[in-house]
């Protein structure tokens, strides 16, 4: 027998034990999530537990972020503190009025918020749970 946590592998005239290669997991491969920055189709994964993220974390248009955080919690950027220096970057849009009444609804779009700037006042949009957007200016 081999070593722990080794493979059985054949050269083809015999067999040996070692530890998994790099040549074991050939590139474009659909049967894992590869360390890349081009998009993988039809990958998911499950992370049961806390992780950080180093750099940017990206959202597709269809992504859901679940629960996480304090009760109640859907998502939480920063820590609680006594200076400025972490914010909420909210998506800004140049345009001449509200967003489109079809972009607000009374149940899976409510809490959604954008900016809008008509390049005199910048408005902020949150919709209502009533389906219609609120405003504050």
């Amino acid at each position: 027998p081999g070593a722990a946590g080794n493979y059985l592998r054949s050269n083809g005239t015999s067999w040996s034990s070692s530890p998994i290669q790099a040549s074991d997991l050939p590139p474009g491969s659909n049967n894992y999530i590869q360390n890349t920055t081009t998009q993988q189709a039809s990958a998911n994964f499950n992370i049961a537990g806390n992780g950080t993220v180093g750099g940017i974390l990206s959202a597709g248009k269809s992504a859901t972020i679940a629960p996480s955080g304090g009760s109640g919690t859907l998502l939480q950027v920063g820590t609680a503190g006594t200076s400025f220096g972490s914010y909420v970057q909210i998506p800004l849009v140049q345009a001449s009025g509200a967003p489109p009444a079809s972009d607000c609804n009374t149940t899976s779009f409510v809490g959604r918020m954008v900016q809008v700037y008509t390049g005199k006042a910048l408005t902020l949009y949150g919709c209502a749970p009533t389906g219609k957007w609120a405003i504050e200016k």
